[in-house]
């Protein structure tokens, strides 16, 4: 009777094929990282979607978009549609009309700079941030944003300190009252809010309550498309190429950040695509965006 001998891997054998799992887990995890980041993007823009359609629903209730804030230190527009984003609750809790946020004194105009938040305020709302977003979730105990409004933008003197408070060609800035006939330039041809993603913590840091003290505006300003992908204190993505925008017609675009961003300060002919669609009645002819 013959006995039949089972032949197992070599040593030679077992290293090639684990050789060739390692080659293709090398092949496959860029194709997994970039699905997964697809789907990100794909959140990302539904989240601006899902806001537009609440800022729709807040002006046929106010006849207005709502402003950046009513004032210095007040609640932001972020805080007022959030009945409209499936946030009644969290909206009773704060109970904004005409409040102040955080530790600020209207009484002497001070702010506790050490950002003592109530626990309302520091709430971490998945539809006010982008999936890929690589900005802390709480900031000085304010639950933070990646969604921004767009103030404006192109008549900002660079030689003085004047904030992002001063514009006002946009749609979103501080005491607005934008209505949809005052969109001269066409819904579909204005930015109403864009990404920001500030990764280093700072005062810049967007918060969904509100505006921090020290003069910053939730209202960003289309001011210098090289900004993007920087954090600074414009519109900026952590996606690569480019930012999401919501336009005022509810429509979410990807705008490249080779998109034509000259800026002449001042000089209304000079302005490039960028700066135009930030600006709601400017009149000024488009490019390709």
């Amino acid at each position: 009777m013959k006995v039949s001998k089972r032949r197992g891997f070599t040593l030679i054998e077992l290293l090639v094929v684990i050789g060739i799992i390692a080659i293709l887990v090398a092949l496959l995890l860029p194709a997994v990282q970039q699905a997964r980041e697809a789907a990100r993007r794909m959140q990302c823009k539904n989240n601006l979607k899902q806001i537009g359609i609440a800022l729709h629903n807040y002006h046929d209730t106010n006849n207005v978009f709502p402003p950046a804030s009513f004032g210095t230190n007040e609640y932001g527009w972020r805080v007022r549609i959030l009945p409209m984003m499936e946030q009644a609750p969290l909206y009773k809790e704060i109970a904004p009309e005409g409040q102040y946020f955080g530790n600020f004194d209207p009484s002497n105009g001070n702010f506790d700079t050490s950002g003592i938040a109530g626990a309302s305020e520091s709430t971490v709302i998945a539809s006010y941030r982008c999936p890929s977003s690589t900005q802390i979730d709480v900031y000085k105990n304010y639950g933070t944003t990646n969604y921004v409004g767009s103030a404006g933008g192109g008549l900002r003197d660079p030689g003085s300190n004047v904030n992002f408070g001063s514009f006002t060609t946009g749609v979103i800035y501080t005491k607005s009252t934008v209505r949809m006939r005052d969109i001269q330039d066409g819904t579909t041809n204005t930015f109403m809010v864009g990404e920001a993603n500030v990764t280093n913590g700072t005062d810049s840091t967007p918060i969904w309550a509100g505006e921090m003290a020290f003069g910053v505006q939730e209202a960003r300003s289309a001011y210098d498309m090289n900004k993007i992908n920087s954090g600074s204190n414009s519109f900026s993505s952590p996606h690569v190429g480019g930012a999401h925008f919501l336009f005022v017609d509810g429509s979410v675009h990807f705008i490249s950040e080779n998109i034509d961003a000259n800026d002449s300060y001042g000089n209304p002919n000079g302005y490039g695509t960028y700066q135009k669609l930030a600006m709601r009645n400017d009149g000024q002819p488009l490019g390709e965006f």
